[in-house]
């Protein structure tokens, strides 16, 4: 409302314009509500949307133009995920997507193995499993970016007891005395 009053006063355009942009948009998208297209549940009422969409684009955009790029990262690979998704361009179920990660993982794992993989190959290859694992989270219905947040408080709070019982002597102490009280207070931790 907003910004029409402010655009009817410069003369651009008013409410009525917006309204009736709008109504036309919904008589476009759904079809099955104000013509004759049949469809059988809710997920083809949304993969009918983002088809109706998509023709609505110039042939040089992307329904995937519309996910910010200055989003973190996880959320934009969720995001990326769930509108491709849209238009049918999805695993057909998680164990495609489980396979998928896992075909990442041993993809990745070759490169860090390989004595002559290069730095950016190891990268691209450790992004793919991310994305991955992105949208194996997506669709197990995860909001990944909370779930990653959720793992580090995880690993910063068990971290910080560690601290606290190993004292001054942290750095003096070793990785294997600080794993045995790692996993003292993982299992502390798991059994409250």
């Amino acid at each position: 409302m907003l910004h029409s009053e402010i655009a009817s006063e410069s003369k651009r355009f008013g409410i009525t314009s917006v309204v009736s942009q709008l109504k036309e948009k919904l008589i476009v998208r759904h079809p099955h509500v104000f013509g004759d297209a049949q469809v059988n549940n809710a997920d083809d009422v949304r993969r009918q949307w983002e088809q109706q969409k998509k023709k609505k684009l110039s042939s040089d955009k992307s329904i995937l133009d519309g996910v910010p790029r200055a989003i973190p990262g996880l959320l934009r690979a969720q995001c990326i995920g769930e509108k491709s998704a849209k238009i049918g361009f999805d695993w057909s179920s998680v164990a495609g997507v489980r396979d998928k990660v896992v075909e990442e993982l041993h993809e990745f794992l070759n490169t860090c193995a390989s004595p002559s993989a290069n730095r950016a190959r190891q990268e691209e290859e450790f992004g793919d499993l991310l994305f991955s694992l992105t949208q194996l989270a997506r669709k197990l219905d995860f909001d990944s970016e909370i779930v990653m947040h959720r793992a580090i408080e995880k690993f910063v709070r068990r971290f910080k007891e560690v601290e606290r019982r190993a004292g001054p002597a942290i750095s003096e102490m070793g990785q294997e005395k600080l794993d045995v009280l790692w996993e003292q207070v993982k299992i502390e931790e798991d059994h409250l």
